[in-house]
């Protein structure tokens, strides 16, 4: 790869701010409701946010100041105010309505109106969340931590979550909650957002408990020009790198005779379609 070079601190804000969240991404989108002293509710998405511990429950996100005029949100305002708020989860149902939740307003503005999202009275918090939201947490202020102190500075806002609220729709048998029926999106760049559904796919995280790593991969996978890193993982994920005589007589009689590179060709297609044991037996025929 060839790298241009930056220093944040020589850029623009613009620029920094465009290159911080063009990389760092999906970024889960955390909507915040809160009300002020009086009782006025706001609703802002936020998309620096994420969980950050389970004992106890944990979660931060972090309002800037405004770039423009170096005020604060008044998100920031109403937890200083009140030591609460609450996360509703924004999932592809309610996207366009979030978007709608996120101008910057006047506080006696009610997002919840403008949106046309119903406020969804909480159990333990007094700011309401989102109804239409298929995973809620109520949460209370643990520690605001400020970033800067200047305009586009973060504050990063952390709290405990005192009950969750899980939409059974969004549940699987087991009680667990799975990413398909929740149907989250996350932000990316510019007006760029990301639907989770439609990326998933799994790795078996067992595998990296024992793994035998690349130290057991034969030279000519490591120089390979056609196989690439993340299929040199999935045969580096095994145990214990098998010999030559594990190779049977199908296999053997299958992919005999191939040159080098045909051989990665077929390791390539075999790890394509989870056949790592078949791949591990025609890399051993190339090790005489």
């Amino acid at each position: 790869m060839t790298y241009r070079e930056f220093v944040p601190s020589e850029l623009p804000l613009k620029k920094r701010h465009q290159l911080l969240i063009g990389a760092i991404l999906p970024r889960p989108i955390a909507f915040v409701g809160s009300v002020d002293a009086a009782g006025n509710r706001n609703l802002s998405p936020f998309s620096f946010f994420n969980a950050f511990g389970a004992n106890p429950v944990t979660i931060g996100f972090s309002p800037a100041y405004s770039g423009r005029t170096g005020e604060a949100k008044d998100t920031l305002n109403n937890i200083k105010a009140t030591g609460e708020f609450t996360v509703s989860i924004v999932n592809h149902a309610i996207v366009r309505q979030m978007q709608l939740a996120a101008g910057e307003y006047p506080p006696e503005v009610d997002e919840f109106e403008l949106s046309g999202l119903t406020p969804l009275e909480s159990l333990t918090v007094t700011p309401p969340a989102v109804a239409e939201s298929p995973f809620v947490m109520e949460c209370t202020l643990k520690q605001i931590i400020e970033l800067g102190g200047e305009p586009g500075s973060g504050n990063l806002i952390l709290g405990e979550v005192a009950q969750y609220r899980v939409a059974e729709e969004v549940l699987d048998d087991k009680g667990l909650i799975d990413p398909r029926k929740l149907d989250a999106v996350g932000r990316l760049g510019g007006a760029w957002y990301t639907r989770v559904r439609d990326g998933l796919f799994s790795i078996d995280r067992r595998q990296t408990d024992v793994a035998a790593g690349f130290a057991a991969l034969p030279e000519e996978l490591l120089t390979s020009t056609i196989l690439t890193g993340n299929e040199l993982a999935q045969l580096a994920g095994v145990a214990t790198a098998p010999t030559a005589d594990a190779v049977t007589g199908p296999v053997r009689a299958k992919y005999g005779g191939l040159s080098q590179d045909q051989r990665h060709y077929e390791i390539q297609a075999l790890i394509e379609d989870d056949h790592i044991d078949i791949a591990w037996m025609v890399v051993m025929m190339g090790q005489r």
